[in-house]
């Protein structure tokens, strides 16, 4: 089986750099490595010139695009439509695998056809705990906003499973960006370019489609770290707000829309306020305060426009007898 390998990097030559180390470092080599370059300047093209030199005896074809959008989707579906490989494993730039990463992950295609994605193990060096986090934990779940088992909840939320590592393969909904899929499913299904800029939800979106087609684990032994950049973050209350935002859509794109979905919805929104406020009073940091206030703002924002929505399609209902009445 051969593999590709995509890399969407915007302005952090110096992550790249150990992203793609990591790369050429594997126990099995990928037949190629996709960079999709979103940068300003030269810095990524002259990291990825130099690595070649160095590794100029790799079997490995590299592949280098510019993009001048910044668009970490668009990146991605790019590198999938340049890809020559049966398997294709997305790497963040501020990624770095362990050495036995693919190796690992090839065995589970290799030795079931059923399964189409693998997502690994994000090493932890300290895992979340103490009354904070127990208390976190239990409102997640009584809100419907993660059940910790990596599929998606009755509201349209849930997350992959990353504050655990986990000991055994688990079959999931829902995979962080990092991950490997068979290319025949990114030819049926890539991600959604609704998802615009530094996105969020994009990666759980499309997984949580490939798996209505094709098996989907979570396995032990293919690990990878992270090792997150300050760079090319959002503000605290952007973030809240493009997540509110994003978890609404996925909502209508995979829920069955009606009365009821929408109650649960507007449910698991009361509990992200509720979480938040909880964090103000228990943390002094602005910017618990500002995620507070940007999940409010966020959510009246999208209560204001589904009911002007509502209105809206009311209101068509009401004058299309009007409509069909002055047709010849």
């Amino acid at each position: 089986m051969k593999v590709s390998v995509i890399i969407p990097t915007l302005n952090r030559s110096a992550e790249f750099a150990a992203a793609l180390r990591s790369i050429l470092g594997q126990t099995r080599l990928p037949a190629e490595i996709i960079v999709v370059d979103q940068s300003g300047d030269g810095r990524t093209q002259d990291v990825l010139e130099a690595v070649q030199k160095a590794h100029s005896g790799t079997p490995v074809q590299f592949k280098y695009v510019h993009q001048k959008e910044k668009s970490s989707v668009k990146a991605r579906n790019r590198g999938i439509a340049m890809a020559k490989g049966d398997l294709v494993s997305f790497v963040d730039d501020d990624i770095v695998l362990d050495k036995n990463y693919l190796e690992a992950a090839l065995r589970y295609f290799e030795s079931d056809p059923k399964v189409g994605g693998v997502m690994g193990n994000m090493r932890i060096f300290r895992a979340p705990g103490g009354f904070k986090w127990r208390l976190r934990k239990i409102l997640l779940r009584a809100f419907l906003l993660n059940q910790f088992n990596g599929r998606m909840t009755a509201s349209g939320f849930g997350y992959p499973i990353f504050e655990r590592q986990i000991d055994k393969p688990v079959q999931v909904e829902l995979f962080q960006a990092v991950a490997i899929y068979r290319k025949c499913f990114l030819d049926q299904e890539m991600f959604d370019e609704w998802f615009t800029g530094y996105c969020y939800r994009e990666d759980a979106e499309l997984s949580y489609r490939i798996s209505r087609l094709t098996k989907l684990l979570m396995v032990p032994d293919v690990l990878f770290f992270h090792k997150e950049a300050a760079s090319n973050r959002l503000s605290a209350a952007a973030l809240k707000q493009m997540q509110i935002r994003n978890y609404h859509y996925v909502f209508e794109k995979h829920k069955h829309r009606n009365f009821l979905t929408y109650l649960i919805f507007a449910y698991s929104l009361s509990g992200i306020i509720l979480i938040d406020f909880i964090e103000c009073l228990t943390n002094s940091r602005d910017v618990k305060f500002e995620k507070f206030f940007a999940s409010i703002g966020a959510t009246v924002s999208l209560l204001a426009w589904l009911i002007r929505k509502r209105r809206l399609s009311l209101l068509k209902v009401r004058n299309a007898p009007e409509h069909s009445q002055s047709l010849p």
